[in-house]
């Protein structure tokens, strides 16, 4: 309730967005002129990451991995590959930049996001139907706000996990991860009848201080 996008610790921490310049928005409009269709990999930890891109990289079938490996329960189907085309701006931050810089079918290192550790692939790319930049502009300036705002809170986030340092419990974020689904604004929420009584008192985290439960 509180880090969600109308929840009040997301609103003071990203209520200081600047407003973007032209250049800005120009530059956006352009990574806006063409739709990626992704395959990933979504993994909770960078260790994990790590050692599942090693094995992409000697060669191992990318397909096996998503099946062996990701948590993803929302975005793509049992192969890994993204059920909608993704546009620049959907994600914020370094993803979205790897993404319309990536090689066609060459998997890239893991991304960190707000979701967990992501290794994705470039399946296709085409153009995009779009209006003139001088149609979009208003348009644009939303999309960049957003951009802007999942960017810094993020940035937040990360912070306070270096601060206090932060850690999952991997084999309970699994747990936590196969309990989840999808909600209306796109976020994942644990559904807790998925979870027995035992399971509910796991330490899925712990940090300076304290452990969460």
């Amino acid at each position: 309730t509180l880090t969600r996008t109308q929840g009040p610790l997301y609103k003071q921490v990203t209520k200081d967005i600047h407003e973007p310049t032209a250049e800005q928005l120009q530059n956006l409009y352009e990574k806006r002129l063409h739709t990626y269709k992704l395959a990933h990999i979504l993994l909770p930890s960078q260790e994990l990451a790590d050692s599942v891109f090693e094995r992409i990289k000697k060669k191992q079938n990318f397909v096996k991995l998503v099946k062996q490996y990701s948590f993803d329960k929302t975005w793509g189907d049992e192969n890994g590959e993204w059920h909608n085309w993704f546009l620049y701006g959907s994600m914020g931050g370094e993803f979205d930049e790897k993404i319309v810089n990536a090689m066609p079918l060459v998997a890239l290192p893991p991304i960190k996001t707000q979701y967990g550790y992501q290794i994705v692939t470039v399946i296709r790319k085409k153009d995009r139907a779009s209006k003139p930049f001088n149609k979009e502009v208003s348009w644009l300036k939303s999309v960049y706000w957003g951009m802007e705002k999942k960017r810094t809170f993020f940035n937040y986030q990360n912070s306070l996990s270096a601060k206090y340092n932060f850690s999952f419990v991997e084999n309970v974020a699994e747990i936590i991860i196969a309990a989840s689904t999808e909600q209306p604004d796109g976020m994942p929420d644990i559904d807790m009848k998925k979870l027995n009584a035992a399971e509910l008192k796991l330490v899925l985290a712990t940090f300076d201080g304290g452990e969460l439960t």
